[in-house]
């Protein structure tokens, strides 16, 4: 490998000396034989051919440490940092591939946005390219998210105590700036691109940060806005589905979690963004709910469908794809629509789960036993009426 690369080096400079015109185009395709050669390079280690005999060893002695060892960081996969997603999932693997389902406007970015988050305050390194917005746009969120302050109140600016940015809530934003910064500043990079940039070059300019630190994961946001390689005429949709592919491919032999994510357009997408004006609680969006072409769904590892309904003070997740275990899990957070942020629900929990419980007429006679019929269960007789008497402003 280290000779491939000293002798593409060396021919690149004698051309590059001498070139007098189409420099870039020669740059460019320096920079594909180096990544070709890097590819080929985790190829090798990823490409393998095993006896089973050997597989089941490796996989009984690893069962054997997970049994004395359960906490390992190299075990516990990469936390969401909810705690019911990561319950079920014991973390997100790397080489694996996660794509948000949502209608526009539905909430994909918040949702990633708040991932991003909470992967890089639980130590993971992470890439966020953001191609719709710019990184400063991107910035803003994720201090309001951090700070649950108001998103507008940065935008509008002035000191107005109730709109804008009055002495407390600058004091806020610094707090929460310096603690994203103390916890997560080295950790997550901001890559910022423009729409209809090609995969290749998204690539190259995360192995910018790659080259510096081991990445951990990697966002895409999101698949229709990222250049098309292959023109299929008519047939969009298998363009996009050529672009998730080549993604799924790169994040496996880069060893990182690749998440992106694709919106749902066309007729599905109507249908879905009326059911939501209806706030139907029975909504899920699906994996079927993707583009005509299937292979989008059929590559993902994970795959979540993701809604926020009219009263805008929730968001609701469907785990409608987990390629290593169980799917059609729901996942209902507390969603601040001023900030952003999203977060497990409160100490009540999730109201799903106690609408389900109340359902049950055995969960039902559970709870009767544990809590009083009556308040003379709790306090005792009846108060004497000198309590009355005092309560009521009477005579003593």
């Amino acid at each position: 490998m280290q000779r491939q690369a000293y002798h593409v080096c060396v021919k690149f400079m004698d051309e590059l000396m001498g070139a007098t015109r189409n420099q870039k185009d020669l740059v460019t395709r320096f920079q594909n034989y180096v990544n070709d050669i890097h590819a080929a390079g985790n190829d090798t280690a990823f490409y393998k051919v095993e006896s089973i005999r050997e597989i089941l060893d490796r996989v009984m002695d690893e069962a054997e440490d997970r049994r004395v060892n359960p906490d390992d960081p190299k075990y516990r996969g990469i936390r969401s940092g909810f705690r019911r997603m990561d319950l079920d999932y014991n973390g997100f693997g790397r080489q694996r591939y996660m794509v948000i389902l949502a209608t526009e406007g539905g909430g994909k970015t918040t949702f990633m946005l708040n991932l991003a988050r909470n992967f890089a305050l639980g130590g993971a390194t992470v890439v966020y390219v953001t191609i719709e917005a710019t990184n400063m746009d991107v910035g803003r969120r994720v201090l309001t998210i951090q700070s649950k302050i108001d998103y507008n109140r940065i935008m509008r600016g002035g000191t107005d105590p109730e709109h804008g940015l009055s002495p407390y809530i600058m004091d806020e934003l610094r707090h929460a700036k310096d603690g994203m910064s103390e916890i997560a500043g080295g950790k997550l990079h901001l890559v910022q691109a423009l729409e209809n940039t090609h995969r290749e070059t998204i690539c190259r300019l995360v192995q910018r940060v790659r080259a510096h630190t081991k990445v951990d994961v990697v966002f895409i946001d999101y698949l229709q806005v990222v250049g098309r390689e292959v023109n299929y005429g008519e047939r969009v949709d298998q363009a996009i589905a050529d672009v998730s592919g080549k993604f799924r491919e790169w994040g496996r032999k880069s060893d990182v979690l690749l998440v992106t994510a694709q919106q749902i357009k066309g007729d599905k997408g109507r249908k879905l963004q009326e059911k939501m004006a209806d706030d139907d609680e029975d909504l899920m969006i699906v994996k079927g709910d993707t583009s005509s072409t299937k292979e989008i769904a059929g590559s993902a590892d994970y795959m979540f469908g993701v809604w926020v309904p009219r009263t805008k003070d929730r968001m609701v997740v469907w785990s409608t794809k987990n390629r290593p275990g169980k799917d059609g899990q729901k996942y209902v957070f507390n969603y601040d629509a001023n900030s952003g942020r999203i977060e497990e629900m409160g100490e009540f929990g999730d109201p799903e789960e106690a609408a389900g419980t109340l359902t049950s007429a055995s969960a039902r006679e559970d709870l009767k036993k544990r809590y009083p019929d009556s308040r003379s269960d709790i306090m005792g007789d009846e108060p004497p009426s000198e309590v009355d008497d005092v309560v009521m402003g009477g005579d003593a």
